[in-house]
């Protein structure tokens, strides 16, 4: 398990004195793939997210990611333990378990060195007690380090989502997280905030801040039901980009599956959930009914607004 660490920072390019840090392109590769995850999850996870202020919200947040491709990724934010740890500790773990590893190696060296002639038993007997000893100390320090970045990582990143200013999107919470174990969540998202995201904006948080701002606009239309006002405003979204004269996907996208939007806004309302919840589980209803649509064709899951903005 202490390996989940490196999956994504094996190659971390030392200075010649001071702390391991990432470089540049390994933040900014980690970073886009968290964006991208996070995105296409955000109606599930964010509403959560913003509530998250000990371990165990932080992990039932980041639940729905347990089973997506990018696993790694946030593995580390869904394990539970009780271990709590510095940056110097965890420093300090990291040097010892690579002192082990070194010692293991040359253990073994020592064990099977086809060039030296056999050692006499008492010889070869001192050689396998000192490697299994250095493997005993290599597997307690891996576990030893991999708790202590679970509860290091999840420390952090509630630290600062209390702070306010992560949890609102999900570039910001990845440029948080991607320095994540070499540097703490706050230097992480400075140095992040710095480095252009090739995969931002994404449309599938784009269609998730239009719900949202449907939602929280409905209180200036009194005379409009929630599902007349979604629609109204889906109608007003231009069908091409200014400038470019390039197709809006975002309107593409709840034009073309208003049926699902319909249901998903029926459903959410039915709910009973906090005001503040709605939109996040309108975007969720919404995505699985459109999966639903590709494989079941049920009539109202189709309707759809057209391009002279009838309804079908």
């Amino acid at each position: 398990m202490a390996k989940m660490s490196t999956d994504y920072l094996q190659k971390i390019p030392r200075r010649a004195t001071g702390r391991p840090t990432p470089d540049r392109n390994t933040l900014a590769g980690i970073r886009d793939d968290l964006v991208h995850l996070l995105s296409i999850s955000w109606a599930d996870i964010g509403w959560h997210l913003r509530q998250a202020d000990s371990r165990a919200e932080l992990r039932h947040a980041f639940e729905p990611l347990r089973r997506k491709n990018n696993n790694p990724l946030i593995e580390r934010f869904l394990r539970t333990t009780a271990m709590a740890t510095t940056g110097k500790e965890l420093r300090l773990t990291r040097k010892a378990l690579g002192k082990a590893i070194k010692r293991r190696h040359e253990a073994q060296a020592n064990c099977a060195d086809p060039v030296k002639p056999p050692k006499p038993r008492p010889r070869q007997l001192e050689v396998s007690k000192e490697l299994r000893s250095a493997e005993k100390l290599e597997q307690t320090l891996e576990k030893q380090l991999a708790e202590q970045e679970v509860g290091f990582a999840q420390d952090q990143l509630i630290r600062i989502l209390g702070e306010g200013r992560c949890a609102c999107n999900p570039l910001r919470l990845a440029n948080a997280m991607a320095g994540l174990l070499l540097l703490t969540a706050r230097v992480s998202y400075d140095r992040c905030s710095k480095i252009k995201c090739t995969v931002w904006p994404n449309l599938d948080f784009q269609v998730f801040e239009k719900i949202e701002s449907i939602w929280n606009s409905r209180h200036r239309y009194h005379h409009l039901s929630i599902v007349e006002l979604y629609q109204q405003e889906i109608k007003k979204l231009p069908r091409t980009m200014r400038g470019t004269n390039s197709e809006n996907y975002l309107r593409t996208r709840l034009a073309e599956h208003y049926g699902c939007l319909k249901v998903a806004i029926e459903k959410s309302l039915e709910s009973g959930a906090d005001s503040e919840q709605i939109p996040f589980l309108i975007a969720s209803y919404f995505n699985k009914h459109r999966e639903t649509t590709a494989v079941v064709r049920a009539p109202l899951l189709k309707e759809r607004i057209h391009q002279n903005n009838f309804v079908t």
